[in-house]
């Protein structure tokens, strides 16, 4: 019975789409880079509105060196983006291999894909609702908050002004991931502060080399500080694969195996399904670097898509019934064939349909067994009653005569004695 409860709730449609159910997890994917300017991410954050209006901050970062540019702007329009990209960093910085962003409109536009065909950069994206497959730049964020959140009342009614600054000590900084910092990655040199000034110190002072030497050197350093960073970062990476991955086995779908996908609501909706009415089927499954899953609408009436492993559900269907059709009863006949003995007895024929209308099987009722006359079988006589014998008088034991005690006569009291009690009792009696 408990199997037959635990499966009736398997196959509940309502249980799988109005309960959360466990959270699937895949294994962590990496967004990596070998060289400088081989592919920059770029995402908007959203601050509290300053004097001046603004409250969106374009962040763009370059993977490999993380180096960083924030852009306070007005709003989140392709064109906002597409001009922030080539005044701030193309022409600036150079222009990069492939740009990364999330699934935003502004990132997925026209324009946008105009400029990369105009420039010859490929464009990549992260699936829905997964910030995690951009995370650097979203790591960036958290700590551009961080610095923002240390000005005091007044200078945080103005942070777009300083905002240049907080991203400049960013990039000053060594990285834990690489060890250097992202100017010195970039740039191949540490840049000169205003410490430097005031102390009397340069950053690279050394002594008087011919110019060509000296570019030697410095292209050789920069090649082992690349080395040095890119293998850094491979080895963070790993790290933090594992940390993520622990608890994970293979993927728990296999291609073929139907999902429903998590609904996303604007407004309040706190008692809708967690899940959609529409059905897909998975196309294909993440290796074990991790990655999205490809499903498709079993319906064929979208387009494949990719999504994450915790925005997919496996769904059971309810094996299917068979209604009951129209069953032609199978004809029973019975009928007598001569025997050359004197014995007769029926034979039954069963003819059943030529085609079977329904799979169910039908009970045919077997015929009445043929009652055989009883057979005389010889009676044994039964054994003559045994003759009881009198009883044999055994002899008792008599119990012995119980013993004679002689009988003592007591003595009777003097006569003296007993006229004074007599006396004695009367006089006790002043009634008397």
């Amino acid at each position: 019975m408990h199997l037959t409860v635990n499966e009736w709730c398997t196959f509940c449609e309502r249980c799988q789409r109005s309960k959360k159910g466990s959270k699937g997890k895949s294994p962590m994917g990496h967004v990596l880079a070998t060289k400088p300017l081989e592919v920059i991410a770029i995402d908007f954050t959203v601050l509290e509105p300053s004097s001046s209006g603004k409250e969106n901050v374009l962040v763009i970062t370059d993977v490999f060196t993380k180096y960083t540019v924030a852009v306070p702007t007005t709003d989140q329009t392709a064109t906002t983006v597409a001009k922030t990209l080539v005044n701030n960093w193309f022409v600036r910085y150079g222009v990069p291999q492939r740009i990364h962003s999330d699934k935003g409109r502004c990132f997925e536009a026209e324009l946008i894909m105009q400029l990369c065909e105009h420039y010859g950069i490929e464009k990549s994206r992260t699936t829905s609702y997964n910030p995690a497959g951009n995370g650097q730049v979203e790591r960036f964020n958290r700590t551009l908050h961080d610095l923002l959140r240390t000005l005091s009342v007044e200078q945080k009614r103005r942070w777009p002004e300083h905002l240049g600054e907080l991203v400049q000590v960013y990039n000053c900084t060594p990285h834990s991931s690489t060890g250097f910092s992202p100017h010195y990655l970039l740039f191949g040199r540490e840049p000169r502060l205003p410490l430097d000034l005031f102390l009397g110190e340069e950053p690279d002072r050394r002594e008087e080399v011919r110019p060509m030497d000296w570019l030697a050197g410095h292209v050789q350093r920069l090649k082992m500080a690349h080395d040095r960073a890119g293998e850094r970062q491979r080895e963070a990476a790993a790290r933090r694969k594992e940390r993520h991955d622990r608890g994970i086995v293979a993927p728990d779908l296999c291609p073929g195996d139907l999902v429903v996908t998590r609904q996303r609501f604007k407004s309040r909706a706190k008692i809708q399904d967690f899940w959609g009415e529409r059905l897909f089927v998975v196309k294909e499954v993440p290796g074990q670097n991790g990655g999205p899953y490809l499903i498709a609408p079993r319906d064929g009436l979208s387009d494949p898509k990719r999504v994450t492993r915790n925005e997919i559900r496996q769904y059971f269907e309810r094996p299917t019934v068979q209604p009951l059709g129209t069953m032609e009863a199978p004809t029973v006949e019975a009928h007598r064939e001569p025997e050359p003995t004197t014995t007769e007895y029926l034979e039954w024929h069963i003819i059943l349909p030529s085609e079977p209308v329904s799979k169910i099987p039908v009970r045919v009722t077997p015929p009445p067994p043929v009652r055989q006359p009883p057979v005389a079988r010889p009676t044994a006589t039964a054994p003559p009653p045994p003759v009881r014998q009198p009883p044999v008088a055994r002899p008792t034991a008599t119990a012995p005569p119980p013993p004679v005690v002689p009988h003592v006569v007591r003595p009777a009291a003097p006569a003296p004695l007993r006229r004074s009690t007599r006396t004695t009792k009367g006089m006790t009696k002043p009634w008397n």
